[in-house]
């Protein structure tokens, strides 16, 4: 008798295991729930990012041209770090806020390796008597904008805890406070001061709105003054002489100076030249070798130049809107670490984006402060869409609970440490009638 018996080939069997598991994978996905996200700051973020790649291109074509040989060279390296950034950004909107909070502190201990391997092992590199940056290839890592968003990840666990420990005792404010010491301690060497005054001010309004008692946050208020006294004396030349020449311009009757004020000169003039209605995209001239740092500290006078008085209104509104929406998701946050995280990534991107149109406009003293979304700088753009995809997490799981602890309402009368706003009342009958 003939034997019919004729075996699957090892090749065959694998293929279906594999449409099997795919199979599976897929029924499961399908029967997966997500949350939505908020739909208004997914696409003002994407906007806002495809936006600054073109106003990116007209600001750096010149020093492209000058320096590189190319008008495309920052813009090629801008679109691959925003692609970068937007991945980041889907997955960290996905990511379990419960492992997160519950692995903070490992990534800030991540973070000050990263600093401490720029400032003391050959991996760093110095570029215009800086040394912010890591070398790995092929591109530049600066460990500094990682160290923003894990500070803040880190404080919104360490400020997540029950009411009474946060009226009475000042542990809290002393755990914040030798993590924002550390943290800034890597940083100084650099130096970077203008992320130092960004992560100081946004600890600050962290404990703040955690509901840390007022008492303690004037104690840490002088504190900082007290430090800000000595940093002003221990500061290099060229900082004191930035804020010098913007109090000599800024206070009638002293006398104006010729070089350290450059800058200044020529982003006010970009606006003067921009008008209302601007000279129209790349046909700015401040931008060609006249203003320092254009496709960076300085982009946006060259968005009021080119855009003029309407186009810097619609920007100044983007962000508006962008921060409106940022505060709305931590408010509707049900778990204080939930609340402070929002809240604490949107007042980081809020700031820095105060503090470069402040320096523009002349408002402020020269810092280099790079503009959220639009300015140069791959390692900014990527943490901050980064910041975006957590805001964005917050916002699809609102009644979300990371901690086991149950919190007792904050001592100024909000819910989770935040600050209630107050109901309509009822008028008094005043008994006539």
């Amino acid at each position: 008798m003939e034997n019919t018996w004729n075996p699957v080939p090892p090749s065959v069997r694998r293929h279906r295991l594999f449409a099997t598991w795919l199979t599976t994978w897929l029924a499961r996905r399908r029967r997966a729930t997500h949350a939505p996200f908020d739909p208004s700051l997914f696409f003002l973020t994407l906007f806002l990012t495809c936006g600054g790649i073109c106003m990116l291109f007209s600001a750096s074509y010149a020093i492209g041209i000058a320096a590189h040989h190319s008008a495309f060279h920052y813009v090629w390296k801008q679109m691959i770090h925003a692609g970068i950034g937007l991945i980041l950004m889907v997955y960290a909107s996905m990511v379990d806020l419960k492992k997160l909070r519950q692995y903070s502190g490992a990534w800030l201990v991540v973070t000050l390796f990263l600093l401490l391997l720029v400032v003391f092992t050959p991996l760093g590199v110095q570029l215009s008597g800086a040394r912010r940056w890591l070398n790995t290839w092929p591109f530049l890592f600066q460990p500094s904008e990682l160290a923003k968003l894990t500070l803040i990840v880190f404080l919104a666990h360490l400020l997540s805890r029950p009411r009474k420990s946060l009226d009475w005792r000042c542990e809290p404010l002393l755990r914040a406070g030798a993590a924002v010491a550390l943290v800034v301690g890597l940083i100084l060497p650099q130096p970077h001061m203008s992320v130092i005054l960004l992560l100081v001010t946004t600890s600050f309004m962290m404990c703040l709105l955690s509901g840390i008692p007022r008492q303690l946050l004037a104690l840490a208020a002088c504190l900082l003054l007290l430090l800000g006294a000595v940093g002003w004396f221990v500061a290099e030349d060229y900082q004191r002489e930035r804020v010098l020449s913007w109090t000599r311009v800024v206070i009638p009757g002293k006398e104006e100076p010729k070089d350290a004020d450059y800058q200044i000169r020529q982003s006010v003039k970009a606006f003067k030249r921009g008008g209302v209605r601007g000279v129209g995209f790349c046909e700015g001239k401040q931008k060609l070798l006249y203003l320092p740092a254009a496709h960076n500290d300085f982009i946006f006078s060259v968005v009021g130049e080119e855009l003029g008085l309407l186009g810097t209104l619609f920007t100044l509104g983007l962000y508006t809107f962008f921060i409106w929406r940022g505060f709305h998701i931590a408010y509707n946050a049900s778990d204080q670490f939930c609340c402070l995280l929002a809240a604490g990534l949107t007042s980081m991107i809020a700031l820095q984006a105060f503090i470069h149109v402040g320096v523009a406009t002349h408002a402020l003293p020269t810092t280099g402060m790079s503009l959220p979304f639009v300015s140069y700088g791959g390692s900014a753009l990527m943490m901050t869409l980064a910041m975006v995809g957590f805001i964005l997490n917050v916002s699809r799981y609102p009644d979300l609970q990371t901690g086991n602890e149950s919190y007792e309402p904050a001592h100024r009368g909000g819910r989770n440490g935040r600050s209630r706003l107050s109901g309509p009342r009822r008028r008094r009958s005043s008994g006539k009638g």
